[in-house]
């Protein structure tokens, strides 16, 4: 599909339409030659998958980043696979530009890890940890 056209369809801002379409570039998902927007093989398995298998094909595409592989491994080496939420926080802002916000990363980062069931978060002590019970996929080594 034509990008202006899937914009038009979301009713969102275009600046929203070309984020989702990079992240779904990111995952595999999509291929965007000139102004199109194509599923890719796996992207067509994504959509014909159910909750939990769209979950298992995101927990994989999200272990090949390495910015979930960099967390993945800061709480594997934590004392039961947990650390606060500024402990990992300062972790990513050590690897950013510091004109970078640390915050809006974790935010993206737990986001899609709990989405995935590669990460969890506990609010009441405002702490990530390894999702190994998750149904996801493996351990993350």
């Amino acid at each position: 599909m034509d990008i202006f056209a899937l914009n038009q369809l979301t009713q969102y801002d275009f600046g929203h339409t070309i984020a989702v379409t990079k992240a779904g570039e990111l995952f595999d998902l999509l291929d965007t030659p000139k102004h199109r927007v194509v599923l890719t093989a796996l992207g067509r398995q994504f959509i014909a998958a159910d909750a939990n298998g769209r979950k298992r094909l995101l927990n994989a595409q999200l272990r090949e980043l390495p910015i979930m592989r960099f967390v993945a491994a800061i709480l594997s080496r934590a004392e039961n696979q947990r650390l606060p939420a500024d402990t990992v926080k300062e972790e990513l802002a050590s690897r950013l530009p510091p004109t970078e916000p640390a915050d809006r990363l974790f935010e993206t980062v737990v986001g899609f890890g709990r989405h995935a069931e590669l990460f969890g978060y506990t609010a009441a002590t405002d702490e990530l940890y390894l999702d190994v019970e998750g149904t996801s996929g493996p351990p993350v080594d």
